[in-house]
Parts: structure tokens; C-alpha cells; sequence
């Protein structure tokens, strides 16, 4: 009788702890659902605290950085085609900066950008840039920065359309040109990897990525990466200014960038087609759009992050 009772005193306890804990598991998937719809950047005029979490070398001067929220369950609140502004308080003063997120805007509990780190004097053009990456590369896990968003021109909405912030829509697109320069491939990443993760988003793309030698490609191994096993949607042209003087095993065009690299590397002008653009600003005023404009291009179907 009374290992009987013991035995039946064991057995209630088990039955409770486990109840208790189906409890708590159901509890936290219950709390977890009720913050899938949680979003960091609720009202684009104020300032919200992230944490540096992770720094990783892409190339010897560009930087992965991954930033965490309070919350593992939230997601940011941008949409592709928006960016953000980062803020960091450097020597005293409040610097600001914007960035593109390159992770997928449903990604929940942080966010990662690519941060090119311009040396102070290496710039001869402008010699006291970099200061936000050169911070950015030095500073301690575990900081929080301020960031402020959504900002941007327009949104892309999938299948090819575009609307842009004053809630007009663009004539869809079965036809995307990408042209970037440098570090402005990042809302490029953006972009595709939204694209080309969705099966039933039929658009076709054509990209020109312009940088100064090999090793300035940011994400080439991705992007190389979609032109081989995309092949039948996306296609990638490497310009390269200062080519490999020996043997390289990527492919490119030798730069400058000129209208007929563009005319034979980008889609038609048709009214299927919509160019975006990501660059220096002399890059796309001087060059980029009026090359656009020779090709026949129309100005409302090129958009500039």
C-alpha cells in the first residue's frame, strides 16, 4: 500500500511538471504569435535603439554588420525599396547616416547592412569621408545606435510593380535594370534577394555592377552566384575601371561604364522595362541618366534609390 502510494504521488508530480510545462510552452508560442505582426520602425519620425551584435570582414574594406532588437519576434518594418537612417554619436557630435538593409525585410529579430570603410586620406576627391564606417568598423560589440525609418522613393510590391510615396503606380514591369556603383549594389541585394527567393515573381533582370578593381566587388560570390543557377532570370555584368593585370577567373567588361555597355548589357527600352539606379550622384546625373535618355530610356520608368 504504501509503495503504491509513493508510486501515485510520483506519477501526479510528473503529470504536473508536465503540465506546466505544455502550459508554458503554449503560453510563449501564444506571446510569440502575438508580436509576428511587430514592427521597430512604427512611426518613421522617431528614434528606436539597436545593438551591434556582429561584425564580419566581406572584403578588406567592407564590413557585414548585424544589429539585434529587444524583441526576437519583431521585424523591422521596411518594405523593399526603402532604407534607413543609423545615427552614432562620433568625437561629440551626432552623425547620420543611411543604409539599405540587405537582409530580407521579414527577417525578425535584427537586421544586417554592408558597410564599405573609407580611410581617412585615401579619398583623394574627398579626403574627411568615412567617418560613420570608419566608426562603425571600431566600435564595440554590444553598442546601441539609434536608427529612424522607413525612407525611400517607392516600394516594390513583387511581379514587377512599383508605387511609388506618393501612392502612384508604375506601369508593371516584366523587364529590371540594375545598375550599381560601388557600394550602392546594397538596395541591389535587397532587391534580388526578395526577387529571386520568390518562385512566382516571373520578373526578368539584367544588372551592371561598376567598381574599381576585383576586390572592390561587394558580394560578388552571391551575386555570381544568382547569375549561374538563375540563369533564366538573371543575368550580371562586372565592369571593372582597373582590370586584373593577370589571369582572373571572374568575367567582366573593362570600365569606364559607357552607353554602349549599357545598351547591350541592360533590357530594351520598352514600356516593360524599369531601370533602377544606385550610385554617387555624379555617377547617375553625369552618366547614368543621360546614357538612359540617349538609349531611349524614358525618365518616369528610372528610379534612383
Amino acid at each position: 500500500m504504501k509503495r503504491a502510494r509513493q508510486l501515485l504521488v510520483v506519477v501526479a508530480s510528473v503529470a504536473a511538471a508536465f503540465g506546466a510545462f505544455t502550459l508554458v510552452v503554449l503560453l510563449i508560442r501564444k506571446i510569440g504569435s502575438s508580436f509576428t505582426n511587430d514592427v521597430l520602425l512604427a512611426d518613421p519620425n522617431a528614434w528606436y535603439t539597436v545593438r551591434l551584435d556582429r561584425r564580419v570582414h566581406i572584403t578588406p574594406d567592407v564590413r557585414l554588420l548585424r544589429f539585434s532588437f529587444r524583441s526576437r519576434f519583431q521585424t523591422l518594418g521596411l518594405s523593399v525599396g526603402q532604407h534607413l537612417l543609423l545615427c552614432a554619436r562620433i568625437d561629440g557630435c551626432s552623425v547620420t547616416r543611411p543604409y539599405t538593409p540587405v537582409s530580407r525585410c521579414d527577417q525578425a529579430g535584427g537586421f544586417d547592412i554592408m558597410v564599405k570603410v573609407y580611410r581617412t586620406g585615401t579619398t583623394g576627391k574627398f579626403p574627411e569621408v568615412g567617418g560613420m564606417s570608419q566608426f562603425l568598423d571600431m566600435v564595440c560589440l554590444g553598442t546601441k545606435l539609434k536608427i529612424q525609418g522607413p525612407r525611400g522613393r517607392f516600394l516594390y510590391q513583387g511581379q514587377g510593380r512599383f508605387v511609388t510615396v506618393d501612392g502612384s503606380w508604375l506601369p508593371p514591369a516584366t523587364w529590371l535594370g540594375l545598375v550599381a556603383a560601388g557600394s550602392g549594389v546594397t538596395p541591389m541585394l535587397q532587391l534580388l534577394r526578395h526577387v529571386l527567393a520568390d518562385q512566382t515573381d516571373k520578373t526578368k533582370i539584367m544588372m551592371i555592377d561598376v567598381n574599381r578593381t576585383e576586390e572592390d566587388i561587394i558580394a560578388r560570390r552571391e551575386l555570381d552566384n544568382y547569375a549561374k543557377v538563375q540563369a533564366e532570370r538573371f543575368s550580371l555584368c562586372h565592369v571593372l575601371s582597373k582590370p586584373p593585370t593577370s589571369e582572373s577567373a571572374i568575367t567582366y567588361v573593362a570600365g569606364p561604364l559607357t552607353p554602349g555597355i549599357m545598351a547591350e548589357h541592360l533590357p530594351s527600352p520598352t514600356a516593360e522595362t524599369i531601370v533602377l539606379l544606385c550610385g554617387p550622384r555624379e555617377f547617375l546625373s553625369d552618366l547614368c541618366k543621360p546614357a538612359l535618355t540617349a538609349i531611349g530610356h524614358k525618365t518616369q520608368r528610372v528610379l534612383c534609390f
